[in-house]
């Protein structure tokens, strides 16, 4: 670790970048650090019994309609209307060309 940081302040000390060396000390601090391999953790398949569903069956009783007599009952439908008495549409006067107006 020492290397890297002494190449870091070569670095710094400089008036221009060096790609170069840049580059190589950021290879090393990769390189320097600790490789975590991820665990493989292998996922057992949780087995799900099945179960039947259950279902009731019920008898279902149809009914059968019955007949019923029909009587027919006449009613008079009376409508009440309130007259009212017709007005002639009004209509606006126009006074013909309007007269174009000059400003100055």
């Amino acid at each position: 670790m020492d290397s890297i940081k002494e190449d870091i302040h070569q670095e710094l000390r400089r008036l221009r970048l060096d790609k170069n060396h840049l580059y190589t000390t950021l290879l090393k601090i990769i390189d320097a650090l600790p490789q975590e391999v991820p665990e493989v953790v292998e996922e057992v398949p949780e087995v799900v019994e099945e179960v039947p569903e259950v279902v009731e069956v019920v008898e279902k009783v149809e009914e059968v309609p019955e007949v019923v007599e029909k009587v027919e009952e006449v009613v008079e439908v009376v409508e009440k209307v309130e007259e009212v008495p017709e007005e002639a549409p009004k209509s606006k006067k126009s006074m013909g060309r309007k007269k174009k107006t000059v400003t100055m």
